[in-house]
C-alpha cells in the first residue's frame, strides 16, 4: 500500500507528464496548505508552502482582476 507521500509523488509526476502542474498548485486551497504546513518537518519547508501559497494566490488574484472581478 503506498504512503501518502508515494501517493502525492505519483500525483505530482502524472501532472507533469500531462503538463498540468500550473493547474494542480491553483487548486490547491488555504486548507490543503494548511495540512502541508501543519505537516512540515523543519521550518524551512513551512517557509516554502508558505510561499508557494502567496505565488498561488497572486496567480488566482491576477486572473480575476483580468476578469474584472475587482
Amino acid at each position: 500500500m503506498e504512503n501518502k507521500n508515494e501517493k502525492l509523488e505519483n500525483v505530482i509526476e502524472k501532472e507533469l507528464e500531462n503538463g498540468n502542474l500550473y493547474e494542480l498548485f491553483l487548486t490547491l486551497n488555504l486548507g490543503k496548505f494548511d495540512k502541508l504546513i501543519l505537516t512540515a518537518k523543519t521550518q524551512k519547508e513551512v517557509d516554502f508552502y508558505n510561499k508557494l501559497y502567496e505565488i498561488a494566490l497572486q496567480t488566482k488574484q491576477a486572473e480575476l482582476i483580468e476578469k474584472g472581478v475587482f
